[in-house]
């Protein structure tokens, strides 16, 4: 969870540095600022993080050790298991979609889906973006989702193999990477585009 709220607060402030309107000078520092407290608040082990804007690289740190037995240092050319952290692209996608006024992270998915999407266990519920982000909209963390309509009761009366069995919407959370699959998914249907691109 520590390390989640790292990457999560990191991007924030990626976010807040391409978006600031003072001096890029000031903007990475602040970044950097950022990175080192963050990871000394949250105990980070190890960390790298570059911030790339217009094609060019304006920051790039690391910081603690790869591995705690060598007390290695980690270096700029560090690789990391990109693993949790990949969920952290659609995360930034549908906040910059949030920060525009083109999603709502407490509005019911359903209408941006285009069907109703319910969690078998709390079928009154709506579920949200912000259920989807924070991995509380109760979805199977072993669920295979390859396509939005595999969710579709309508096309699938089998849906709620997606879901963990008995597990209410915003009850519990639950580490699903198809939450950010659905959310992926809103964002291609607000922008109109292949999140790919």
């Amino acid at each position: 969870m520590k390390k989640l709220a790292f990457i999560c607060t990191l991007a924030v402030s990626f976010l807040t540095l391409t978006s600031a309107r003072t001096s890029l000078d000031k903007r990475v520092a602040a970044f950097e600022k950022d990175f080192n407290s963050l990871g000394e608040e949250l105990s980070c082990i190890g960390a790298g993080a570059s911030v790339v804007i217009d094609g060019n690289i304006v920051f790039t740190g690391t910081r603690g050790v790869n591995d705690l037995a060598l007390r290695q240092e980690v270096t700029s050319g560090q690789y990391f298991r990109v693993g949790d952290i990949a969920r952290t692209i659609p995360a930034i996608a549908v906040l910059q979609l949030v920060d525009k006024g083109q999603a709502d992270l407490g509005a019911d998915i359903s209408g941006y889906l285009g069907f109703e999407l319910r969690n078998p266990a709390s079928p009154q519920k709506p579920l949200t973006l912000r259920m989807l982000l924070s991995s509380t909209a109760g979805l199977d963390p072993d669920a295979q989702l390859t396509t939005i309509s595999m969710l579709d009761a309508r096309k699938n009366p089998g849906y709620a193999e997606y879901f963990l069995p008995g597990v209410k919407a915003g009850a519990k959370y639950k580490s699903a990477t198809a939450g950010y699959v659905i959310a992926a998914a809103i964002v291609e249907k607000i922008t109109g585009m292949r999140f790919d691109e």
